[in-house]
């Protein structure tokens, strides 16, 4: 009997089709609607003109479930109102922050109920694991309001990295490892009438206060990368422990009331390249001028040493009406909440009347070094450098050589000299040859002939 002579080719477009129909992807057959695809590591979500809520946090789920490294947004406007992931090692990422854009639903956010959970509110929240957002734009628009309940609430962050719920009783240590890179943070800002207020635009903080001892941090790193973060009271407001790295990076920090604030931590922060302006009319002030570039203020007890490395950096500080501004304003409480400090190489632009506009400021800081610096009195006047101390904590031992620009007018106001060492100060060098006008108060402080 002849044997039958079947060829492949007959049969596999049938084989094929019945395996297509019998095993849809995971994406496919999870999430929610068309627009989202699976690829081999990678799952694609467009934009569906509406809410986009469900696809991406079914995205984030999925990917959390299979180890899926990349969920990737299409060109186009994405829509949501808050979306979560526990343990995402992975990225979000668009298809360039001009290209891709999610923008906060008005009045779509349970804000009330999150709160009551003692969990901040956040339009996207990474709970633990190794999140990155890329390339993208995320924006409250100015004339929405994002939380449900009205004006009595709003958003805790636009991006929040963080770890176990404020309720666990047992004080557990976070870790995460977030990164923003290359994303724009667009807040709603401020104007007469006034939005719901969006704190801050990148938040690395444990949930809630925890109970009355409760030692709880959150350890690991948060990296900021070529990013713009504008229209917040607080462009990235980190709060890290256990030696945790904090890297900021060629980024923009504008029309925020303070640019980048790292609280009560134990951290090595590297903050190098980025440009901070302070807040102007139509922020988070009734007038023009104010703000803070930098703020590190080391106040809790359970806080450590925070060691940072700022340079490269422009701050355009600007002061008026009623409000003083600072480039760098830095604060401890006592040694065992210190912050170790080198400034150097960094461009302060100054403006400003009374109010003064300050480039540095040193509260109870000791041991700083300010090198190198070059500072530009646009208008008015301003104060470089500036350290004080309460009656018990101390500000000694700054370094303060080779800084340039000190010699221009000091202006028609209060204050006539450049650095102004508290009483409260001691042992401080101000190193010779900078022009600086000195005001000593201090004990032991030595100012070189300039």
């Amino acid at each position: 009997m002849k044997a039958l002579n079947l060829k492949p080719r007959a049969v596999l477009p049938a084989i094929v089709i019945l395996l297509i129909h019998a095993s849809p992807s995971p994406a496919q057959s999870s999430c929610i609607g068309p627009e989202v695809r699976l690829g081999n590591t990678f799952i694609q979500i467009a934009p569906t003109g509406s809410d986009d809520t469900e696809n991406i946090q079914c995205a984030l789920d999925l990917a959390v479930e299979n180890r899926i490294p990349e969920i990737r947004l299409t060109r186009g406007d994405f829509f949501i109102s808050a979306v979560s992931a526990r343990g995402f090692y992975g990225s979000l990422q668009g298809g360039g922050r001009d290209h891709t854009r999610i923008r906060v639903l008005g009045q779509s956010v349970d804000c009330e109920a999150i709160e009551a959970r003692g969990e901040a509110t956040a339009a996207i929240k990474f709970i633990g694991g190794e999140p990155r957002v890329r390339w993208l734009t995320l924006a409250v628009d100015s004339n929405i309001w994002p939380c449900s309940q009205g004006a009595g609430s709003g958003l805790s962050a636009m991006v929040h990295f963080t770890g176990h719920p404020a309720t666990v009783s047992e004080c557990p240590m976070d870790v995460v490892y977030g990164t923003i890179d290359r994303v724009n943070l667009e807040g709603p800002g401020n104007n007469q009438i006034g939005p719901q207020e969006v704190a801050a635009g990148v938040l690395a903080k444990p949930e809630g206060a925890g109970p009355p001892d409760c030692h709880q941090g959150l350890l690991g790193s948060i990296k900021i990368n070529r990013s713009h973060i504008r229209g917040f009271r607080l462009g990235a407001w980190l709060e890290m422990r256990g030696n945790a790295h904090i890297s900021v990076f060629n980024s923009d920090f504008d029309l925020n009331h303070t640019g980048l604030e790292i609280d009560d931590s134990n951290a090595i922060v590297t903050v190098f390249g980025n440009r901070f302006a302070s807040k102007s009319p139509g922020s988070y002030s009734c007038c023009e001028g104010g703000g803070v570039g930098m703020a590190i203020q080391n106040l809790a007890d359970t806080a450590g040493l925070t060691r940072i490395d700022v340079r490269g950096n422009t701050f355009n500080v600007s002061s008026g009406g009623f409000d003083s501004a600072w480039g760098i304003r830095l604060t401890a409480r006592s040694a065992a909440t210190a912050v170790d400090a080198v400034i150097s190489d960094n461009h302060f632009q100054l403006s400003g009347g009374e109010p003064v506009a300050t480039a540095v400021a040193s509260h109870s800081v000791s041991g700083g070094l300010l090198s190198d610096n070059l500072i530009t009195r646009l208008q008015g006047s301003g104060l470089f450098f500036e350290v004080t101390a309460d009656a018990m904590g101390q500000a000694d031992r700054w370094t303060v050589v080779s800084n340039r620009g000190l010699a221009e007018s000091h202006g028609p106001y209060l204050q006539h000299y450049d650095i102004w060492l508290g009483e409260n100060s001691s042992n401080s060098l101000i190193g010779p040859g900078q022009a600086a006008v000195v005001s000593d108060g201090g004990i032991d402080n030595i100012t070189l002939p300039q």
